[in-house]
């Protein structure tokens, strides 16, 4: 009598031991999830060098766990090469210290950080250079709503925000294309309130 049959089929067991592994050695673990590509924050100078130490530094920040980073920086620049500030972060400091002209690029784009919040605010719709000069010469103009802002760039489609900032709600009547941009469905639409006298 055969032991190794796999009763009650007669089947022999190194049959059954073949064909599994022939199943399981055909199957994979499930794929790591890609990482979703890179937002490009848009940037108005023409400078490739600089150009290309601000996609560094979005790289960097993207893949940064530490998200206090850039909200410290996005308030104050100057922070960028604060001794106190090195210290606390060390990847920052290695990164300044790899690239020399990154703190000048960045002061030279001195909205940067804030555009980039907003560029990954935009969903499917980009957020271009043009619709930043706009947005940037209001800001100026408006130096508490840009405060608050680079404090918390979601305040920007926020409906409480633009009633206490009625100029801010102007804007965007004004300019519909960005009111499409950051408006870019109805909940956010219904958040617009109506414009007073700018």
């Amino acid at each position: 009598m055969k032991t190794d049959l796999f009763a009650p089929f007669g089947i022999p067991l190194s049959g059954i031991l073949l064909a599994l592994f022939a199943l399981t050695a055909g199957c994979t673990a499930a794929p790591t999830k890609a990482t979703p590509p890179l937002v490009a924050t848009p940037v108005k100078t023409d400078s490739a060098t600089l150009q290309a130490n601000l996609l560094q530094l979005d790289a960097f920040l993207d893949q940064n766990t530490n998200t206090t980073l850039e909200a410290d920086l996005r308030q104050d620049i100057r922070l960028a090469e604060d001794a106190e500030f090195l210290k606390k972060y060390p990847t920052w400091k290695q990164l300044r210290d790899e690239r020399p002209a990154l703190v000048l690029a960045l002061r030279s784009e001195d909205h940067f950080l804030l555009h980039r919040a907003l560029a990954r605010m935009t969903g499917n719709l980009p957020l271009e250079a043009r619709h930043l000069q706009r947005l940037d010469s209001f800001l100026e103009s408006h130096p508490t709503i840009q405060a608050g802002l680079e404090a918390d760039p979601s305040r920007l489609i926020d409906g409480d925000f633009l009633v206490k900032n009625p100029p801010l709600a102007a804007f965007f009547y004004r300019h519909p294309d960005l009111y499409t941009v950051f408006f870019d469905n109805a909940a956010k639409q219904s958040a617009l309130p109506k414009p007073a006298a700018d």
